[in-house]
């Protein structure tokens, strides 16, 4: 079993700790566990033994602060140079997700599938498809061994036109490929591997699409009772990027990208944008009601669910509960004001009686979280200054 092993302090060593010999009986057994793990481990098609983990910052874009790691220890030093440069202070979320060591590789180069997907509503879930998407290329040759070259791993355009490698083989100006040569290149290679499992005369159509799109519903699905309904007229426009592995063409759905870029950075993009903005008006601005009865250009009904309802929490600054305790304030006409008898206390849910809140205290029975200083551990009681009304 070739390949480094991570010991528990997360270096890794050429050999294991230790070798035992076994004999052809013992290996048999092992080779059928190893053979049911695989058919039960359904990513076992796109892993290895470099224990490749990828790393993404959230809320950031174009490939920022992305990295392949390998070991734990890479990872804890990664989160403290982050928190390092901001003085200590958590701002960063992360996302770490199994790498896909094994990916299906054209003139020896990683690439990517984006692909535009457009939601006019989320009750009931309304997904609309871009009949094309294109395919961004690394900058240089695949190795899931060097984890540190950037332009082997990350395929966004803002990334790999900084390498000199960039427009320098075969794949054409800008490093990308539209669906229609991507489809004829996976044509042509299943030609060459038509005994492989799931390899056709057509895979894009037999095989890659449908499994995109049937992958993009499923992800909706998931976040759809968590997103709260948009207004008519309102809609999102997401990219989808995909990988495909090695052993077949199928897809595998990486990320949900929202405000995906939009720029004219190559030939292909110069032409799919512009086309793709049009047909996104004609969906939101023509009506999305119609369904699929008007022609709306690249975009195309993919799928409409029954109406949900949506639970979305309430947002609180604190755990705790919000109580108000005051007086309201009653003008006398003369510019004096009169404190009425006492009020009994209210709640934020009660709603608050009187006329104006005045001198009131706020108590939390835990502290809250200030978004510019963290407060204290210990609660206490803020004072409002006094309000005098103006009469009416």
């Amino acid at each position: 079993f070739p390949g480094p092993y991570v010991r528990s302090d997360g270096a890794c060593a050429a050999t294991p700790p230790s070798a035992t010999q076994i004999d052809a009986k013992d290996e048999t057994r092992l080779r059928a566990c190893l053979s049911m793990g695989e058919k039960r481990e359904r990513q076992s098609s796109v892993g290895c033994l470099n224990n490749c983990w990828i790393m993404k910052p959230g809320g950031k874009s174009r490939g920022r602060g992305v990295s392949v790691i390998r070991t734990l220890g890479r990872l804890q030093q990664i989160e403290r140079d982050s928190l390092q440069a901001t003085g200590g202070e958590q701002t960063t979320r992360w996302v770490v997700q199994k790498y896909i060591e094994k990916p299906l590789l054209v003139h020896d180069r990683k690439f990517d599938l984006r692909q535009w997907i457009l939601v006019t509503s989320w009750s009931p879930l309304t997904i609309w498809w871009f009949d094309e998407c294109y395919v961004r290329f690394c900058a240089e040759d695949y190795d899931g061994t060097d984890t540190e070259n950037k332009f082997k791993h990350l395929s966004n355009n803002s990334i790999a036109k900084h390498s000199t490698n960039f427009n320098t083989r075969c794949i054409g100006e800008g490093n990308m490929w539209d669906q229609e040569t991507f489809a004829c290149h996976l044509r042509l290679v299943g030609g060459d591997a038509s005994s492989n499992d799931g390899w056709t005369d057509d895979p894009w159509s037999d095989v890659v699409l449908p499994k995109m799109q049937r992958a993009a519903v499923n992800a909706l699905r998931s976040a759809e009772g968590s997103i709260p309904n948009t207004q008519h007229g309102c809609f999102a426009l997401y990219g989808l990027d995909y990988a495909l592995s090695a052993s077949g063409p199928d897809p595998w759905l990486l990320e949900v990208n929202s405000s995906p870029c939009l720029e004219h950075s190559t030939p292909v993009t110069a032409r799919l944008v512009p086309r793709m903005m049009e047909s996104l008006a004609r969906v939101v601005v023509d009506g999305s009601d119609r369904h699929a009865a008007g022609d709306y250009g690249g975009f195309s009904l993919l799928y409409r669910g029954p109406a949900k309802a949506v639970h979305i929490p309430s947002y609180s600054l604190n755990a705790g509960t919000l109580e108000v305790v005051g007086h309201g304030l009653i003008s006398t006409g003369d510019g004096s004001v009169d404190r009425p008898p006492s009020r009994p206390k209210t709640t934020a849910a009660g709603g608050l009686m009187g006329v104006l809140p005045a001198v009131m205290s706020v108590k939390r029975r835990h502290h809250s979280v200030s978004p510019r200083k963290r407060p204290s551990t210990t609660s206490g009681a803020a004072t409002i200054p006094r309000v005098v009304p103006v009469a009416s």
